[in-house]
């Protein structure tokens, strides 16, 4: 029993945002949680766990500076499919995952799918620029101004992922790895690809 608690306690507390805060150093695995793409298909429209909004739900606006200096705004992606994934830096399961994200940005990006990286990190792109150069992330990346983690429901665990269509509905919440190896598949199917 006190092992379990002890497990508990470990997972719980492994992406919580420390009091203080150290970058951690990317991990070199790039393992990924899996999950059936047909039971996912078939449960799009449901109320995500710990979610505090039901969905489907229109993706909140937002207008913020990017890592290359550029303002991205999730109006300007209407029309488009989008994968909104909120991490830091000191968050080791959202390192693992980034890998694979970028890699689904450079499949799908020319077919209109953007990964969209939103940072937690406190002190902004100071912490966020160094790991983005050294991952070679090839996504856009912001910092949350403090609002958006709010908009979308609440970020209670990280990774969390929103998949948003291209109507501007947030039609998914992934919370914990994003499920890329899975996904891949559904994802050029929805984007009326050929399925690889």
């Amino acid at each position: 029993m006190n092992r379990w608690c002890l497990t508990l306690a470990f997972v719980f507390a492994a992406c919580q945002q420390p009091d203080t805060v150290t970058p951690a150093t990317p991990p070199d695995t790039t393992t990924a949680a899996t999950i059936d793409s047909a039971a996912f298909m078939q449960a799009l429209p449901h109320l995500a766990e710990g979610a505090n909004l039901s969905l489907p739900f229109p993706a909140p606006d937002f207008a913020l500076s990017t890592l290359d200096g550029d303002t991205l705004r999730m109006a300007d992606l209407h029309g488009d499919w989008v994968l909104l994934n909120f991490w830091a830096t000191w968050c080791a399961p959202c390192l693992v995952e980034i890998p694979d994200l970028a890699a689904l940005h450079t499949d799908l990006n020319p077919h209109g799918f953007h990964v969209v990286g939103v940072s937690l990190d406190e002190e902004g792109f100071g912490v966020v620029e160094p790991f983005a150069q050294k991952l070679e992330i090839s996504y856009p990346l912001v910092v949350d101004n403090g609002t958006m983690a709010a908009a979308y429901g609440g970020i209670y665990s990280l990774p969390t992922t929103f998949l948003i269509d291209a109507d501007g509905q947030v039609i998914n919440r992934f919370v914990g790895l994003f499920p890329s190896a899975e996904m891949h598949a559904p994802l050029r199917d929805m984007l009326g690809l050929s399925v690889e």
